[in-house]
This record gives C-alpha cells, sequence and structure tokens, in this order.
C-alpha cells in the first residue's frame, strides 16, 4: 500500500512541475508576460539612433487650452513615445485622407491634442511601418497633428507638396500619459510673425546654451584603414581579401565578380557604386533601414555624431535616402549622406566622413525674436536649429524657405 501511494504522490508531483512548466511558458511567451514587448511598436528612439532613428525634430501638446512643447532633444522623444501606441493605432485605421485647408489646419491645432514635425519629409507609410503599423494613407508627410476628441483621434497632417490632409480614425485617447516637462510654444499664425515666417511654423524659445561642437578630418585612408572594416563588411567587401589599389589618396576596393566598387579618399569621400538589380519588390522600410544601417557603421570613426534619417523619395524602382550629421539631437551643418537602394540591393553611396566631438564650451542660440527680425519679409522662411561649424560649433538658427 504504501508503494503504490508513494507511487501515485511522484505522479502527482510530476504532473504539478509540468504544469507550472506549462503554465511559465505560456506566461513569459504570451502578449500578457511581464517582459513583452508593446504591441508590435518599434518606433525609432533618437538616443539610441535605431532604427533608421527618424524622431520628430519638434512637438507640441494642445490640452485645455494651453500649449507647450519641446524640439531637438529629450522632451521631443518623451513625448513621441508616450503617444506612439496611440498614433500606430490612427495610421492603422485611418480611412481616405481628403483635402483640407489652411484654416481647418488651424482650427484643428487649436483643440486638444498632440503635434510631430520631422526635419524632413517622409513617406507616411514609412512612419507606420516603423510604428509597426500599416496603412492606407499615401503620400509624403513633414508634420502630423492628432486632435482628440469627438468619438475617436482625426489625423491633420501636412505634406511636402504644402497640401494639408485630414483622416479620421479609430483611435481614442483613453488617458493622457504622463509627459516630461514642456515649454510654452506657438505656431506663427498665432503670434505677430506671420508676415515673415510660414505660418505653420513652430516656435520655441532656445533657453538653455548647448554644448559646441568640432569637426576634424578622419584617419587617412592611406596609413590606418581599420575604422571603415565594418562599413566594408557591410558591403560585402573583406579589407584583407578583396582587391584593392591606391589611385593617388584614394583607395579603390573592387569586386571583379559583381561589378561594385567602392572608393574612400584620403580626405574622407566615400563613393560606392554597384551595377546590381533586383528582380523583387523590396519594403520601404527594411530598405531604409539597410541603408541606414550600411551608412552607421562608420559611426566608430565619426566621433560623437550618429546618422539620422531625415528624407525618403523614391525615383522609379529605387529608394534614395538622406541621412544628416546630428548631435545631442541637433543637426549638424556638414554634408548628408546620400544612399540609393533598389529593393534591398544598395546602389550607390555618397557621403564625406568628419570626426565630430563636443567641444570646450557652450553658447545660447539667438534668441528667436532677434532671429527673426533679420529674415527679410516674404511670410514663408522656416527657422530650424542647426550645429555651424563655421561659428565656432555654436547650435544657431539657419533659415529656408
Amino acid at each position: 500500500m504504501k508503494e503504490h501511494l508513494k507511487t501515485a504522490l511522484l505522479i502527482l508531483l510530476g504532473l504539478s512541475a509540468l504544469y507550472l512548466l506549462w503554465r511559465t511558458w505560456v506566461y513569459d511567451n504570451s502578449i500578457f508576460g511581464p517582459d513583452a514587448p508593446e504591441p508590435g511598436i518599434y518606433a525609432p528612439s533618437r538616443p539610441d539612433y535605431a532604427p533608421a532613428a527618424a524622431a520628430p525634430a519638434r512637438c507640441a501638446v494642445m490640452r485645455g487650452g494651453e500649449r507647450r512643447g519641446a524640439q531637438y532633444g529629450g522632451g521631443t522623444e518623451e513625448v513621441y513615445e508616450s503617444f506612439k501606441v496611440l498614433l500606430a493605432e490612427a495610421l492603422s485605421s485611418a480611412g481616405k485622407a481628403d483635402v483640407t485647408d489652411e484654416a481647418a489646419w488651424r482650427a484643428a491645432l487649436g483643440r486638444d491634442g498632440v503635434y510631430f514635425e520631422f526635419a524632413g519629409p517622409l513617406p507616411v507609410a514609412l512612419l507606420a511601418a516603423w510604428l509597426s503599423a500599416g496603412t492606407a494613407l499615401d503620400g509624403d508627410v513633414e508634420a502630423i497633428g492628432l486632435i482628440f476628441g469627438g468619438g475617436g483621434a482625426a489625423l491633420f497632417f501636412s505634406g511636402a507638396d504644402g497640401v494639408f490632409y485630414r483622416a479620421d480614425t479609430r483611435a481614442e485617447m483613453a488617458q493622457w500619459p504622463e509627459l516630461p516637462e514642456l515649454r510654452p510654444c506657438a505656431f506663427a499664425f498665432e503670434t505677430g510673425y506671420a508676415s515673415v515666417l510660414a505660418p505653420r511654423q513652430l516656435l520655441i524659445e532656445e533657453t538653455a546654451p548647448r554644448v559646441t561642437v568640432t569637426a576634424s578630418a578622419i584617419p587617412d585612408i592611406g596609413k590606418d584603414s581599420s575604422v571603415y572594416a565594418h562599413f566594408l563588411e557591410k558591403l560585402a567587401f573583406s579589407p584583407a581579401s578583396t582587391s584593392s589599389y591606391m589611385d593617388g589618396g584614394t583607395r579603390v576596393y573592387v569586386d571583379v565578380a559583381n561589378g561594385q566598387t567602392c572608393e574612400i579618399s584620403a580626405d574622407g569621400t566615400i563613393r560606392f557604386s554597384s551595377p546590381q538589380t533586383s528582380d523583387g519588390a523590396g519594403a520601404l522600410a527594411a530598405d531604409v533601414l539597410l541603408a541606414w544601417e550600411t551608412v552607421s557603421a562608420l559611426e566608430p570613426a565619426v566621433g560623437g555624431a550618429a546618422f539620422e534619417v531625415f528624407r525618403v523619395t523614391r525615383a522609379g524602382g529605387s529608394t534614395v535616402v538622406e541621412m544628416a550629421w546630428m548631435a545631442g539631437g541637433v543637426p549638424v551643418h556638414l554634408e548628408p549622406a546620400l544612399v540609393e537602394i533598389e529593393s534591398g540591393v544598395l546602389r550607390r553611396i555618397v557621403l564625406k566622413l568628419y570626426r565630430v566631438a563636443a567641444g570646450e564650451g557652450e553658447a545660447a542660440a539667438l534668441p528667436l525674436k532677434q532671429a527673426i527680425a533679420l529674415i527679410p519679409g516674404g511670410g514663408e522662411a522656416r527657422l530650424d536649429l542647426r550645429y555651424s561649424i563655421e561659428d565656432g560649433g555654436r547650435a544657431v538658427w539657419a533659415v529656408r524657405s
């Protein structure tokens, strides 16, 4: 009897262990697990510069008649993180976008909602893909507003063509997220500057000084090729075995089998070209990510800077990705990196490398009122913060039309 009881107890303990093991597996592998990621979201994060980092340059939150915002730094990224799930839901549930006018855009921005402005035009499909959301919307977007109320949030966005659009969504705001400390801000059309600036320019004063930056030459390829090793490997060139030769101060790598060449000059200029084409139809987000990952392989050589996608255009079957130099969330006024890619095949890369590092001091940008006073009248100028090497590496206001 004791033997039977002992056997039964062992079987019961074994079954209990199996049950607990099964429960643990289900819990750890379900969407309810403690370490489960947010539902399908992998929005780019500026501090980590991955993937394909394209965080907004500015943001504004309108709540209870008060607008506060942030620009070029952590505050903007934190707001983006707080709303990215809702933005993903809005993009995925948005119906057809209807053209609207600037008056409707202005009225919408006066209601409770959140607004994000990007450094350059990005395909709305790419923005949705970075949020792991599909979308029926098309075209490029420079700024996007998510306006709450009325049984669902409405998307208002402006495209690179200067046209304003509205799309209704099923996204709803359950409660306001915790937000970082933001500063008062206003659009140009709400101020007396609409005769000088583009009416939709978001104005946020730069109150705190920023660290200056320096830009210097990188190691001469003729003397040290180690900083390029990872980049060459991303291009399927092996620095040790790929055929190469020196042409003056330029080292030329040649892949005879595929017809690819990569020229790296002593001054840091890089030119890669490949005659290869793809028969497939590549995904836009995957192409942009590959372009960014390839160029970012050079970051160990460039010091404290990083590359960030700021413009994506499609020409025929190819995608052209432009990446700006970034330092502390502020673009550095250097030549952007340019990558042409076609369905997962890199076709062309052109860039010039610099070593960017923090300077010895700090400097504040010119107060907005003084910067605007220097702009000729016309009503369509835009102000963007940029690190200017020519101005001692200070962050200054740059004007673009």
